[in-house]
């Protein structure tokens, strides 16, 4: 697998995680009730159960790329497809959602990168025959 891709797989599980920052100052959970109902499994806090499934998240993505990607493991470049799938939606409904608001929601500013970093990653997985099959 191309160093290129594995750059670009951290960049994105670090842009996701300035994303969690973002909606978690932003109080993402006040937005949505289907988040606070996410959380509220976690924490009685909707911001410490925020917190808490997103830290686990973006550990989940440091070890993906520590781990299975780093070392080349045969399943990593499906770990990087879904990181890369789930970033593309991120990034789009945010912008969406931004658009149908009329003005800023939790998430808006960073959302652009994760969509950009997502395509192009995704490009650079196509042009390596890591294609989804």
């Amino acid at each position: 697998m191309a160093n290129r891709i594995k750059i670009l797989f951290i960049i994105l599980v670090l842009a996701q995680g300035f994303h969690f920052m973002e909606e978690y100052f932003g109080r993402l959970w006040d937005e949505l009730p289907y988040i606070r109902s996410i959380t509220g499994l976690v924490s009685n806090d909707p911001g410490t159960g925020f917190l808490i499934i997103n830290t686990g998240f973006v550990l989940f993505g440091s070890w993906c790329w520590l781990v299975p990607i780093r070392k080349g493991f045969s399943y990593a470049p499906g770990l990087i497809w879904f990181w890369t799938l789930i970033e593309l939606m991120n990034g789009i409904i945010h912008s969406f959602w931004g658009v149908y608001e009329g003005g800023y929601i939790p998430g808006l500013v960073t959302a652009p990168f994760l969509l950009a970093l997502s395509v192009y990653l995704s490009i650079n997985m196509i042009r390596n025959g890591l294609a989804v099959k």
